[in-house]
């Protein structure tokens, strides 16, 4: 394994620190194997996280962000190319469809482990909603300037509608874990009623 591009020793601990979780868990994370695999110290670690348990939770963190970075700037970039209330209507039914597809279920799925794995865990707990709030913070400049351009309802409350959006989508995997009588189809056409009737504005 070897340094990405303009990747930096700290970038670095976090990708190994992040696939070790992936192939084995947080228990998979051993601080001498990652130093050894990135050539540096032990201490030089604890420079960067504090603690073995630090760079577990900026790793936890970063795979929490990651699962959801890449379609907020999708959504961004698709609102600030639209020209009318109609485009943003179309815009807004064609990024649920992405994002309710089957094949984003392991984003899903890594979300809620980050979640659970937090339970009792307050500095993992504080990293989660810290990286948390960035995204939202990115979301609200796009809907505020959906908001200017008149296609959202002026009280919406963008933060809200970001969390509640993300607890929607992440939740579909109550009917991804296996079998199940739950139509995935019925889900998303309720949802995508609820969210028209909510933001859009009329």
């Amino acid at each position: 394994m070897k340094y990405k591009g303009d990747e930096t020793t700290r970038d670095y601990l976090l990708r190994l620190a992040i696939e070790a979780i992936e192939q084995g868990g947080e228990v998979a994370v051993k601080a001498k194997e990652i130093c050894r695999e990135a050539d540096i110290a032990v201490t030089s670690l604890y420079h960067y996280f504090g603690s073995r348990d630090g760079l577990v939770s900026e790793a936890q963190a970063k795979r929490y962000t990651d699962s959801i970075q890449d379609v907020f700037q999708l959504w961004d970039s698709g609102v600030r190319s639209c020209k009318s209330k109609e485009d943003f209507r179309a815009l807004l039914v064609q990024m649920l469809d992405y994002v309710m597809r089957p094949e984003r279920a392991h984003a899903r799925m890594v979300r809620l482990n980050v979640l659970g794995s937090s339970y009792a865990r307050p500095a993992l707990r504080a990293a989660i909603m810290e990286a948390q709030e960035k995204v939202f913070e990115a979301q609200v400049t796009t809907l505020d300037y959906a908001r200017a351009q008149g296609w959202i309802r002026p009280e919406i409350d963008a933060k809200a509608v970001s969390a509640w959006h993300l607890g929607v989508v992440t939740g579909l995997t109550i009917i991804e874990l296996g079998p199940n009588t739950v139509n995935r189809d019925e889900w998303k056409k309720i949802y995508l009623n609820a969210l028209l009737e909510t933001v859009v504005a009329p």
